[in-house]
């Protein structure tokens, strides 16, 4: 296919020498010509960099007027993403972890959709690679189930998937809004894709079954131990609503900012998190808001943070 939509691909690389040779052909070999592939060196402490040059050097020399490789200090995921941004001249952006790999058609499909739609967005599907078997798993058609204020607030309430990796944006959403990235490397994407979806005026969901997502990397950041997880989800999460905070109900966080201070406080208390010493200003967000369904936030959580707050700061319980 002749088309003139470019798309830049952003390929985070730490740790993956078992993986990127895999992730790497698998862009090399894309159907589609018109790509820009750039790799984010995180500083990997691995071969992982060796090994990509050597495909770069040998059979996949052709390729390597196609390729940005940025070198950083280790810095995390979201980091590596920006350093690739910044690199980024294509139309569209599209991120893929150097775990995983695309199907050779990917880049092919997307540029083929945004062609025919102009969608801001492309979302479309992924194959879960398990140990024993492969699932396709992918977020719903939000275009005809409510648009992309429905399709935020299912992110956060566990109803839709908040993956980056599955989702194709027009690289001016970046460059024409403020965009924030994430402080931390925990919820990173639905941070992100709160924002990018907030401001993309159109969507088109693809049908089709893209990128393999790969379940059994031991060595996954997502693998923590839950206190450790919900730390640094609390503290992305909380700090997208700070960006916002003086008019949350005409930003991205407009449908899910409540959520966000009850889940942030009810982390502070289960877990046995600093984070009502990290974010003074939390406590009073709590005592601002009434106990309520419309929360997204179960209601005995609700209460629960209250009466807390009742005992140790001596605030009030409210409820609607």
């Amino acid at each position: 296919m002749n088309s003139s939509i470019k798309i830049s691909i952003i390929v985070p690389i730490y740790g993956v020498e078992q993986y990127i040779e895999q992730c790497a052909r698998s862009l090399f070999e894309q159907t589609y010509d018109n790509v820009e592939l750039i790799f984010v060196n995180d500083g990997t402490p691995d071969n992982s960099l060796s090994i990509l040059r050597g495909l770069l050097e040998g059979e996949y020399a052709s390729q390597k007027d196609k390729c940005i490789i940025v070198e950083q200090a280790n810095s995390g995921l979201p980091a590596a993403r920006k350093a690739g941004l910044a690199r980024a001249s294509g139309d569209y952006v599209l991120y893929v972890d150097s775990d995983d790999w695309l199907e050779l058609t990917a880049a092919q499909e997307l540029a083929e959709c945004a062609q025919r739609t102009g969608a801001d967005l492309v979302f479309y599907r992924l194959i879960k690679e398990k140990k024993n078997k492969s699932v396709v798993r992918g977020d719903k058609d939000w275009t005809k189930k409510g648009g992309k204020m429905a399709f935020i607030k299912a992110m956060y309430t566990g109803k839709t998937y908040g993956y980056l990796v599955i989702k194709c944006f027009k690289r001016s959403i970046y460059t024409d809004n403020e965009i924030y990235f994430p402080p931390m490397g925990m919820l990173e994407d639905v941070y992100m894709a709160t924002q990018l979806l907030y401001y993309s005026k159109t969507m088109y969901c693809l049908d089709r079954a893209l990128y393999h997502y790969r379940r059994t990397n031991p060595d996954s950041f997502t693998r923590q131990k839950r206190a450790k997880k919900r730390w640094g989800a609390s503290i992305n999460l909380y700090d997208l609503y700070l960006h916002f905070k003086d008019d949350p109900e005409h930003s991205p966080v407009r449908e899910v900012y409540k959520r966000i201070i009850y889940y942030t406080a009810w982390n502070a208390i289960y877990f046995k998190l600093p984070l009502f010493e990290k974010f003074p200003s939390l406590i009073e967000d709590v005592r601002s808001i009434p106990i309520s369904r419309r929360n997204l936030y179960p209601l005995y959580k609700q209460i629960i943070v209250k009466l807390y707050l009742k005992l140790h700061y001596g605030s009030d319980i409210q409820s609607v």
